[in-house]
Formats: C-alpha cells, sequence, structure tokens
C-alpha cells in the first residue's frame, strides 16, 4: 500500500473542498491524509500501526511521542477544536500546514541503502 499516494490523493481531494468553499470537508481531508502520512512514516521505521483511524493517531501520545518537532505544532492544530464560527483560530491553514507535514515526514521516511550489510 502507498500511504504517500493516498495522502496525496487526500490533499488534492483537501485542494478541490477549498475551491468549492468547502472548509469543513478540506480539514476534514487534511486530517485524512495526515493520517496516510503518519502511517506512511511509521511504516517506513518499522514502528507498529496501533489504529487505522486518523484522528486516533493524531491523538496517540505513542505516535506522538516518535514524530519530528517540526511537525508537533501541526498535530495540535488537526485536533484542534473549530469555533462558534466554523473556523479554527489564528489563521491556521490546514491544508498548507499537512502538505508541509507529508513532505517532512515522506523525506525522513526515504529508505537509505545498507550498502552490503
Amino acid at each position: 500500500m502507498d500511504h504517500w499516494k493516498i495522502a496525496k490523493a487526500e490533499m488534492n481531494r483537501a485542494a478541490l473542498a477549498r475551491l468549492n468553499q468547502n472548509e469543513g470537508m478540506a480539514r476534514v481531508c487534511a486530517r485524512r491524509a495526515s493520517g496516510w502520512a503518519i502511517k506512511g512514516f511509521l511504516s517506513a521505521n518499522k514502528i507498529p500501526i496501533p489504529t487505522p483511524n486518523a484522528f486516533a493517531l493524531l491523538n496517540n501520545e505513542k505516535v506522538r511521542s516518535v514524530m519530528p518537532i517540526e511537525v508537533q505544532t501541526t498535530l495540535d492544530h488537526l485536533t484542534q477544536r473549530i469555533d462558534v464560527n466554523h473556523q479554527l483560530p489564528g489563521g491556521i491553514d490546514l491544508l498548507k500546514e499537512t502538505n508541509e507535514m507529508i513532505k517532512i515526514l515522506q523525506k525522513l521516511s526515504i529508505k537509505r541503502p545498507s550498502h552490503g550489510k
């Protein structure tokens, strides 16, 4: 299973939802994409995936403990509640942040050759 391909497909759906002014669906797709990216990172690093559920992965303390520091704020934003106006506070752009998180996790998941070992 290509976790990265699925994550990128979800981000394409997120962008389309935003174009259609459906920000709620855009956030849902970004969360699903983040789940696939986390699964890709865990798999590449031979770390067991504790749950298939994206939101549960985002909240799982064991998963968070192995995530790079560069994505911790994005993990927080992906689990943050919307306000009464159905918006995230402070101009948070989940799509931008999630795209960057996917890039970081994928880069850190590239398998390096073992050089004959």
